[in-house]
């Protein structure tokens, strides 16, 4: 079953509150939804890199690096991980060979497509998961002008901090995710995240704030849902 249609087929699922709880901590919520989040974070990129292609400033590095990135995409999506960072020498383009996503990022590292290649390298390295590596990309793409790319790539940091078990780090990174974010839900979803981890960390005060922010957000939804939960757990009577 590929990636996509595993998203897909999870976010028609019911969340069951009775068998997941933040007792459990982040683990088990983000165990169960990992793909669908990391998938997300690839989708809102997508956005991104095709303003690149069309509204590009017209510098002649801007559209050697975009030009360079379309041609290594097409082995991005086929989940030759590998072969995306480090570019494909079999074959050749208009005399030139298919270079890889750490080329882009590092050669063109001024430009908007080097930040969206950075953010794919690191995405690569999670999928290979080599998560000091995907960080160094990561951080590389947080100078992306594009809110997209910022949300996607502050998401990513945060799944890899949870992985480190440092949960005081990881909020902070689902915070400034949720704030690039434009729709209301996936705003809810990303400050749920942070009040877990800040949950986990035992950090009531900033659990409680993040938990009340999901409420306000979106009471009615299964993340507010969640973060009543989460409020009873931390002995908070809700009004």
């Amino acid at each position: 079953m590929d990636k996509e249609k595993q998203f897909n087929e999870q976010d028609n699922e019911e969340f069951d509150t009775e068998k997941v709880s933040t007792n459990n901590g982040v683990e088990t919520f983000i165990k169960k939804y990992k793909i669908q989040l990391i998938f997300l974070v690839g989708l809102i990129a997508v956005v991104a890199i095709i303003a690149v292609f069309w509204f590009s400033s017209g510098s002649a590095k801007e559209e050697k690096a975009s030009l360079y990135l379309s041609r290594i995409m097409p082995v991005y999506d086929s989940q030759s991980f590998e072969t995306a960072l480090k570019g494909d020498k079999t074959r050749k383009v208009r005399g030139e060979m298919i270079y890889g996503l750490e080329y882009i990022a590092n050669e063109f590292d001024g430009t908007e497509s080097g930040k969206i290649a950075a953010f794919y390298a690191g995405k690569c390295y999670m999928e290979l998961d080599k998560n000091n590596q995907a960080l160094k990309y990561f951080e590389m793409a947080t100078g992306s002008g594009s809110s997209v790319i910022k949300q996607g790539v502050y998401t990513a940091i945060a799944v890899i901090k949870e992985q480190q078990n440092r949960p005081n780090e990881a909020a902070e990174m689902y915070l400034k995710a949720a704030g690039f974010a434009i729709e209301k839900e996936v705003k809810a979803r990303l400050y749920l995240y942070a009040a877990m981890n800040y949950a986990k960390a035992k950090d009531k005060q900033n659990a409680e704030k993040n938990y009340r922010e999901v409420i306000g957000l979106s009471e009615f939804s299964e993340y507010g849902d969640f973060a009543k939960m989460g409020l009873t757990e931390l002995g908070i009577v809700i009004d």
